[in-house]
């Protein structure tokens, strides 16, 4: 599926890859009627900090690509309660970009 078919062309969506599952992360100005595609969202919420390299990105939404696998509980606890920081302060995504698949759309 593509993540971002349906979805309005303001944004930033990214592609997280788990194991045998993927997340994707869409960051827009503001939600639209159709934040997750076709998908059940995981979170779909405003963003509580700004990052100067992207003013204007302030929701997020998030959702399972292909819908959730059954091992997927605990990246749907991360993702739904997660506390957004800007990059700067989040040395631990370094780590994680290391390790894990990133696929970007612009």
């Amino acid at each position: 599926m593509d993540p971002s078919g349906p979805l309005a062309d303001d944004g930033v969506t990214d592609v997280y890859s788990y194991k045998d599952f993927k997340v994707a992360v869409n960051f827009t100005y503001i939600s639209d009627g159709q934040p997750c595609a076709d998908q059940p969202c995981i979170r779909d919420a405003d963003l509580t900090v700004a990052t100067d390299d992207a003013p204007s990105l302030r929701h997020a939404a998030v959702w399972f690509l292909d819908g959730p696998p059954a091992t997927a509980a605990e990246a749907r606890r991360f993702w739904a309660k997660t506390t957004w920081v800007p990059h700067a302060d989040a040395t631990w995504f370094t780590d994680l970009a290391a390790q894990g698949t990133i696929y970007t759309r612009r």
